[in-house]
Protein backbone atom coordinates (compact mmCIF):
# COMPACT_ATOMS: atom_id res chain seq x y z
CA UNK A 1 0.00 0.00 0.00
CA UNK A 2 1.48 3.32 -1.08
CA UNK A 3 -1.26 5.76 -0.14
CA UNK A 4 -3.58 6.42 2.79
CA UNK A 5 -6.34 8.74 3.93
CA UNK A 6 -6.10 9.88 7.55
CA UNK A 7 -8.52 11.95 9.59
CA UNK A 8 -7.01 13.90 12.50
CA UNK A 9 -8.21 15.94 15.45
CA UNK A 10 -7.06 17.32 18.81
CA UNK A 11 -8.96 18.35 21.91
CA UNK A 12 -8.22 19.68 25.38
CA UNK A 13 -8.23 16.86 27.92
CA UNK A 14 -8.40 17.21 31.71
CA UNK A 15 -4.63 17.67 32.04
CA UNK A 16 -3.28 18.20 28.52
CA UNK A 17 -4.26 17.98 24.87
CA UNK A 18 -5.32 14.66 23.40
CA UNK A 19 -4.79 13.74 19.75
CA UNK A 20 -6.74 11.30 17.61
CA UNK A 21 -5.96 9.88 14.20
CA UNK A 22 -8.32 7.68 12.20
CA UNK A 23 -6.86 5.55 9.39
CA UNK A 24 -9.03 4.20 6.62
CA UNK A 25 -7.12 0.92 6.98
CA UNK A 26 -5.90 0.76 10.62
CA UNK A 27 -8.72 2.29 12.69
CA UNK A 28 -8.18 4.84 15.46
CA UNK A 29 -5.05 5.82 17.38
CA UNK A 30 -5.26 8.15 20.41
CA UNK A 31 -2.39 9.67 22.40
CA UNK A 32 -1.56 12.52 24.78
CA UNK A 33 0.44 15.43 23.41
CA UNK A 34 3.45 16.79 25.32
CA UNK A 35 2.84 19.45 27.98
CA UNK A 36 4.52 22.16 25.88
CA UNK A 37 1.65 21.89 23.35
CA UNK A 38 -0.50 24.51 25.05
CA UNK A 39 -3.02 25.86 22.51
CA UNK A 40 -5.68 24.31 20.30
CA UNK A 41 -3.94 25.34 17.08
CA UNK A 42 -0.57 23.99 18.30
CA UNK A 43 -2.32 20.73 19.17
CA UNK A 44 -3.91 20.49 15.72
CA UNK A 45 -0.54 21.22 14.09
CA UNK A 46 1.14 18.59 16.28
CA UNK A 47 -1.36 15.98 15.12
CA UNK A 48 -0.85 16.87 11.45
CA UNK A 49 2.94 16.80 11.90
CA UNK A 50 2.84 13.44 13.73
CA UNK A 51 0.55 11.97 11.08
CA UNK A 52 2.92 12.96 8.30
CA UNK A 53 5.90 11.48 10.18
CA UNK A 54 3.99 8.24 10.70
CA UNK A 55 3.17 8.09 6.99
CA UNK A 56 6.85 8.66 6.17
CA UNK A 57 7.95 5.84 8.48
CA UNK A 58 5.33 3.59 6.87
CA UNK A 59 6.99 4.49 3.53
CA UNK A 60 3.79 5.81 2.00
CA UNK A 61 4.12 7.72 -1.26
CA UNK A 62 0.91 9.72 -1.00
CA UNK A 63 -1.15 10.76 1.99
CA UNK A 64 -4.42 12.63 2.30
CA UNK A 65 -4.77 14.26 5.74
CA UNK A 66 -8.24 15.52 6.60
CA UNK A 67 -8.71 17.85 9.58
CA UNK A 68 -11.46 20.06 10.96
CA UNK A 69 -9.32 23.03 12.04
CA UNK A 70 -9.04 25.53 9.18
CA UNK A 71 -6.34 27.62 10.88
CA UNK A 72 -4.03 24.60 11.23
CA UNK A 73 -4.62 23.58 7.63
CA UNK A 74 -3.91 27.08 6.37
CA UNK A 75 -0.72 27.27 8.47
CA UNK A 76 0.64 23.98 7.10
CA UNK A 77 -0.21 24.73 3.48
CA UNK A 78 1.38 28.19 3.63
CA UNK A 79 4.29 26.85 5.77
CA UNK A 80 3.66 29.64 8.28
CA UNK A 81 6.42 31.95 7.14
CA UNK A 82 5.28 34.69 9.53
CA UNK A 83 4.51 32.66 12.64
CA UNK A 84 5.27 34.47 15.89
CA UNK A 85 4.40 31.54 18.14
CA UNK A 86 7.51 29.32 18.53
CA UNK A 87 5.48 26.16 19.23
CA UNK A 88 3.47 26.49 16.03
CA UNK A 89 6.57 27.45 14.04
CA UNK A 90 8.33 24.30 15.32
CA UNK A 91 5.52 22.05 14.07
CA UNK A 92 5.51 23.71 10.67
CA UNK A 93 9.31 23.37 10.34
CA UNK A 94 9.16 19.66 11.19
CA UNK A 95 6.24 19.20 8.78
CA UNK A 96 8.20 20.85 5.94
CA UNK A 97 11.36 18.90 6.77
CA UNK A 98 9.44 15.60 6.79
CA UNK A 99 7.94 16.40 3.40
CA UNK A 100 11.42 17.05 2.01
CA UNK A 101 13.20 13.93 3.27
CA UNK A 102 10.32 11.50 2.73
CA UNK A 103 9.24 12.81 -0.69
CA UNK A 104 5.62 12.15 0.28
CA UNK A 105 2.92 13.86 -1.75
CA UNK A 106 0.63 15.26 0.92
CA UNK A 107 -2.83 16.64 0.40
CA UNK A 108 -4.48 18.40 3.33
CA UNK A 109 -8.22 18.99 3.34
CA UNK A 110 -10.86 20.39 5.63
CA UNK A 111 -14.05 18.71 6.75
CA UNK A 112 -16.77 19.65 9.20
CA UNK A 113 -16.31 18.21 12.68
CA UNK A 114 -19.46 16.13 12.39
CA UNK A 115 -17.99 14.30 9.37
CA UNK A 116 -14.57 13.71 10.98
CA UNK A 117 -14.31 10.18 12.45
CA UNK A 118 -11.31 11.29 14.55
CA UNK A 119 -13.45 13.94 16.27
CA UNK A 120 -15.34 11.54 18.56
CA UNK A 121 -12.33 9.88 20.27
CA UNK A 122 -10.50 13.15 20.88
Amino acid sequence: QHQATLFVDAAKGPERYVAAMWFTTHGTRIWHLPNWVNTQQAAELAVIEHTLKLAAYEKLKQVHIIADNMAAIFTTTKFGSKLCNPTRARHVRIFAYTLRWSKIRAQISWTRSRFNPADCPS
